[in-house]
Formats: C-alpha cells, sequence, structure tokens
C-alpha cells in the first residue's frame, strides 16, 4: 500500500499509429495536466499507470520520462509511478542530465550548468515546437495526421556551428529569429555527435525527432554537421525579445550561430521569462 496523497491515473489505451509519437505527446499532456490542476485543493504530486510486463514498447517508453516500477497489482501488473514533487534536496546532487531524464520537467539550473542561446527560424520554431500557443494548425492536422518532432519531448537540433563547450545537462534556449525575434523555449542537452558527414547516420540519430526532411539532411551534410538531441522542458511564459535582451544585457545582438550566456544573464531571462523556479533545481 501507498500513503494517501493526490494522484493522477493515466488509462492506458492502443495506439494504432506507431512512429506518430502520439506517446510522448499523451505524457507531455498528462504532466502539463497534471501541473496545473489540484485535487481538493492540493498539488497533483504522483502520476500513475497499471501495465502488463510483456507490454514493453509502453514500459520502454514511460521509464524514458521518469516513470519507476513500485508495485504488483492483484492483476498481475506492474505499477509504475512519476513523481512530480522530489525533495529538491536529495535530488540536487544527482547530474543536470539524470535531473532532466528521471525528474522531467525538472532540470538543473546551477552555475556550473552551461546555457545556450540557440537561433532557429520561424518554420523550423513551429514544426518543432507545434505545442507553442501562436502556432498557426497545419491542414495535415485537421485531416487526422500528427507532426511527429512536434509530438515529441526528446528532439533533434541540426547544426553547422561549431559547439566545442556544450555538453548534456546544458541548458538550450530557443531564439526564433526574423519574425518574433524572441527566446520563447527551453530544453537540456541529451546527447551531442559532431562532425558527421553520412546522411544516413545522422537520420538515424535523429528519427523523427527532426524538422529536417531526408533530402535537407542529405544536403546539410556536405559539411560537417552536429546533431544535438535535447529534451524539450516548456516554453517561456513570458517570450523576451530581442530588444529587451540586448537592454538587460542578455545578448548584444540577434544570433546568428549557437552563442553562450554566462549565469548571470541566466538569472535575468530566468525572472523575466517567468520560468518556473518551482521545476528548478540548483
Amino acid at each position: 500500500s501507498f500513503p494517501v496523497k493526490p494522484r493522477l491515473k493515466i488509462c492506458t489505451f492502443k495506439v494504432e499509429k506507431h512512429g506518430r509519437k502520439i506517446g510522448e505527446l499523451l505524457i507531455r499532456t498528462a504532466v502539463e495536466y497534471a501541473i496545473s490542476n489540484k485535487l481538493e485543493d492540493e498539488k497533483i504530486k504522483e502520476i500513475y499507470l497499471t501495465t502488463f510486463p510483456e507490454k514493453e514498447r509502453l514500459i520502454n517508453l514511460i521509464k524514458n520520462f521518469g516513470f519507476e516500477n513500485r508495485t504488483v497489482n492483484q492483476r498481475g501488473e506492474e505499477v509504475y509511478i512519476k513523481n512530480l514533487d522530489p525533495e529538491k534536496e536529495k535530488i540536487k546532487n544527482l547530474s543536470a542530465s539524470q535531473i532532466s531524464k528521471e525528474y522531467w520537467p525538472y532540470f538543473k539550473d546551477s552555475k556550473k550548468v552551461a546555457k545556450f542561446v540557440v537561433p532557429i527560424l520561424p518554420k523550423f520554431h513551429e514544426g518543432l515546437f507545434t505545442c507553442y500557443s501562436n502556432r498557426q494548425t497545419r491542414l495535415v492536422e485537421f485531416e487526422g495526421d500528427f507532426i511527429p518532432e512536434g509530438n515529441t519531448i526528446k528532439k533533434a537540433y541540426l547544426t553547422l556551428s561549431k559547439t566545442k563547450k556544450m555538453e548534456p545537462g546544458d541548458i538550450l534556449l530557443f531564439y526564433r529569429s526574423r519574425d518574433m525575434q524572441k527566446i520563447t523555449t527551453y530544453g537540456v542537452v541529451e546527447k551531442i555527435r559532431k562532425n558527421l558527414e553520412d546522411p544516413d547516420e545522422i537520420q538515424g540519430e535523429v528519427g523523427r525527432r527532426s524538422v529536417f526532411t531526408k533530402t535537407q539532411i542529405e544536403k546539410i551534410s556536405k559539411k560537417p554537421t552536429t546533431v544535438i538531441l535535447f529534451r524539450h522542458h516548456g516554453h517561456l511564459p513570458n517570450p523576451l525579445k530581442l530588444s529587451k535582451l540586448k537592454k538587460a544585457n542578455i545578448l548584444k545582438s540577434h544570433p546568428i550561430s549557437i552563442t553562450e550566456i554566462n549565469h548571470e544573464s541566466y538569472q535575468k531571462l530566468k525572472t523575466e521569462g517567468n520560468i518556473d523556479a518551482d521545476f528548478t533545481v540548483n
């Protein structure tokens, strides 16, 4: 038995369209629902689901986002629980990568974690971050199709930028260029592959987590390409315009390549952008 606390149960059901990353979309939706709602005026502290051991596809998916097998019920189903209220003092000594994976959407943003502003074109921003509130819905979505890279929590970013310092656990702050000229979104680096020139190898790394088509990957891979695999953690409730970023000395001008900012600049961005400190560990 478990102590009484507010919990959200996920009911499992069969998904027919595999490969569309619907599972990650549903996990994100469940977590967002739990965070934004209460049960009898108490925060929801855990999410759980039950599944039989042979459901390996589901089990591998949920383990990737912090669900732990805690017991077996009377029907022989394994009970997987995700903790939405970890004790920060107990997890702060974990690596930034561990916290991002095991306690997502929590992430580590201490001084030791590097922070990078990543420019992204509007068309790629719309594909990669379909849940962004200002996005216009595509026709194919009304027809019942999905945009896999938009559904994912784990995403891929391809660049020709020579990023030497970046490592797993670092924070990415996405700057939507041209039309908005704002930092809108943030994530945490999971894996980096540098100097790739084989399009098949790049495709193997990114799968359906990138906005780039096979043809675009073949074109970009003619030069040494860096693949950044990252976890999408959220959007800034208050996206920061370039004018404000310059005024606060966070950026000197619009970024044309990946740009590192110091911890003090990040703290300003965190405050002005209204990133929820409840989900940061430092």
